[in-house]
């Protein structure tokens, strides 16, 4: 009986400390995820999260001080709904990227110094059905913040 009680024990102990914890509520892991929107020649306009905070950002700069906690919990919802689709993929452009010098979304996603990114036309007929939702919820969070 001790026996029996003292493996159990040591099966919990080691199962508990086995288990892989994840947060359900994430369905991406990342160190930096960034978004925003290529507006062609004139530039951009993009947004990164890092450590439970929401930086802007513009060509390639970011700003030092974050933004407010109401701006970074609306752009936590895309890392919330990021796409299984794009889990799957390595990276890569969707729709007609920017042929007609016109605006698109993008979504990058850096962990352990791997860096994966996205970018999707605005013109959502020429997405893949999973991207349509997301493409335009990027858009419309850019608009916002």
């Amino acid at each position: 009986m001790k026996t029996t009680l003292f493996l159990t024990a040591l099966y919990l102990v080691f199962g508990f400390f086995a288990c892989k914890k994840t947060d359900p509520n994430h369905p991406v892991a990342y160190d930096k995820f960034e978004f925003g929107k290529n507006y062609g020649l004139v530039g951009t306009k993009h947004f990164r999260i890092v450590d439970g905070y929401l930086y802007k950002g513009s060509n390639g700069e970011f700003d030092t001080v974050a933004m407010d906690a109401s701006k970074y919990t609306m752009a936590q919802e895309l890392v919330y709904t990021f796409p299984a689709y794009l889990q799957q993929k390595n990276g890569g452009h969707f729709g007609c990227d920017n042929c007609a010098d016109q605006e698109m979304v993008f979504v990058s996603i850096s962990k352990d110094g791997v860096v994966r990114s996205w970018t999707m036309d605005t013109d959502l007929s020429t997405l893949p059905v999973p991207l349509k939702q997301y493409a335009q919820r990027i858009d419309e969070i850019v608009a916002q913040l």
